[in-house]
């Protein structure tokens, strides 16, 4: 499954292999990120949905640009009326993968947010522990734009327990539940995306296995 982001339309405008005003054929297993779609919009290339590897027309082919209330008639005229409901069947799909991509980054910024750790104190963590959940925070805010070739790089966590008195015990607890639930809920989210969804349980995993180890210390 590929995910197509802006950053891949950006080296295929660079290599011309990609036109203002041209066509962008998008593979039924094939996403467009959120800034991928509003790249293809400012530089008017119309997006449509085709079932062979992902290709880019350029926009002095003789076939015209339909408006989006004539799709479905003109498909119907070109492909027949069964071929007509297939395209209609995986232009939808793709649109609500497109819902599925633009709810989930919502949420991992939510997710970011959520180590701000609101309800604690400063001086509940050590100086390093801090420096750790930032980059969390700065890993997810990059992740959250499904760029290619993203991964989850290891950090090694800071190699001292957490230590917390007994109020700051229970916001912690709190905190980290939600943390918990919030993580839960974009794994659910990304399950219809696979490549995404990889990346994102191997990062989970190693941030609750540091968070575990630091708490049995």
């Amino acid at each position: 499954m590929l995910v197509i982001t802006e950053e891949i339309l950006r080296k295929k405008f660079l290599k011309k292999e990609l036109f203002e005003g041209s066509e962008f054929i998008v593979d039924v297993d094939s996403f467009l990120t959120p800034a991928a779609k509003s790249y293809l919009r400012e530089h008017q290339i119309h997006i449509k949905t085709g079932e062979k590897k992902t290709i880019f027309s350029n926009a002095r082919e003789k076939e015209p640009y339909v408006s989006k209330g004539k799709t479905e008639a003109v498909t119907e005229a070109k492909y027949g009326r069964d071929d007509a409901n297939k395209q209609c069947r995986q232009s939808s799909q793709v649109s609500q993968l497109l819902n599925v991509l633009t709810l989930a980054s919502f949420e991992i910024r939510q997710l970011a947010n959520l180590f701000y750790f609101p309800l604690l104190e400063d001086t509940s963590f050590t100086w390093e522990w801090w420096f750790y959940f930032e980059y969390q925070q700065k890993w997810l805010k990059k992740f959250c734009l499904f760029q290619e070739d993203f991964e989850a790089k290891e950090v090694i966590c800071p190699n001292t327990e957490l230590t917390l008195n007994r109020v700051n015990q229970r916001l912690w607890k709190y905190s980290r539940d939600e943390i918990d639930n919030q993580i839960d809920k974009i794994q659910c989210l990304l399950e219809e995306v696979p490549v995404a969804s990889a990346i994102f349980k191997k990062w989970s995993h190693q941030l609750r296995e540091a968070i575990h180890l630091a708490e049995n210390k």
